[in-house]
């Protein structure tokens, strides 16, 4: 009588699984004070991105606003605090590409070098769109 032995190693293929591609979130959020980068790259940004436009809430000695529908360029001039918010659905791209993106968003950044109270921040992460 003969013993049957059988091991299993693997039960699954032996390729890598694809890359994830999409979709993506991307949630953009921008809070200044005392200076605003009126950069060309982030005008250029900023009006790329006027339809993933979320909120924002401006601040200034003598009001508070908030803006849920839509705002422009010229509102930063009338402040001088705010937070913006963006949130962008990309449909298709890598990790890589998405990573690119947040990275461009976050170099918009700019501080006072002589007044530490005075700042620019650009803050952005990434996860996968779960549709909701």
């Amino acid at each position: 009588m003969g013993i049957l032995c059988l091991f299993v190693t693997s039960c699954g293929s032996d390729e890598p699984a694809a890359p994830y591609t999409g979709p993506w979130e991307i949630s953009y959020s921008e809070s200044y004070a005392g200076i605003h980068n009126n950069s060309q790259e982030f005008i250029d940004w900023f009006n790329q991105h006027i339809n993933d436009f979320e909120i924002a809430y401006f601040s200034s000695r003598y009001e508070n606003v908030c803006f849920d529908d839509y705002i422009e360029l010229t509102d930063y001039k009338h402040y001088t605090m705010g937070e913006i918010y963006w949130r962008e659905i990309i449909t298709q791209a890598t990790e890589d590409d998405i990573k690119a993106k947040v990275s461009e968003f976050e170099s918009f950044t700019i501080t006072d070098e002589k007044d530490n109270n005075k700042a620019d921040l650009f803050q952005a992460k990434y996860q996968r769109y779960d549709g909701k």
